[in-house]
């Protein structure tokens, strides 16, 4: 989520909402809205090759499980073992795939409201997603 909140920080920078500003804001014009639109889109993009690049490297994981298991199929250790790694590496990717899967729909969601919405209707939503993800980070720390 790094990415998602850098680009709306900018954001609400450019349009004078972030926290220094406070004061300054200036009206939101469509051209803001189309930026951010656009920055967005690239990180879909971005989103998409790591989605796919994890589910390659899941399917991959799977195969060499196979082998592995065939291979030593008479070591009941090293089965375990084989199992256990499988178990744990996936837990570890399916868990990658759900913060790529996330980021990619809050993504594509704010890209629908920045073309559907009027401008400063878009910046408050952005204003507050944006702060409600800044709060949440810091009770997580």
């Amino acid at each position: 989520m790094k990415n998602l909140q850098a680009a709306l920080q900018s954001y609400l920078d450019r349009i004078g909402r972030l926290g220094a500003h406070l004061g300054s804001e200036r009206p939101v014009v469509k051209e803001d809205s189309l930026v951010l639109a656009e920055l967005l889109a690239k990180q879909v993009g971005r989103a998409d090759y790591l989605i796919v690049l994890a589910l390659v490297v899941l399917f991959v994981s799977y195969g060499l499980a196979v082998f592995v298991v065939l291979y030593v199929r008479h070591d009941p250790l090293a089965l375990k073992g084989a199992f256990g790694a499988l178990l744990v590496f996936t837990i570890a990717v399916v868990k990658m795939l759900r913060g790529f899967w996330s980021q990619k729909s809050v993504m594509n969601v704010l890209i629908v409201i920045l073309n559907e919405l009027s401008p400063e209707d878009a910046a408050t939503v952005v204003d507050a997603l944006y702060w409600k993800m800044v709060t949440r980070n810091k009770r997580k720390s």
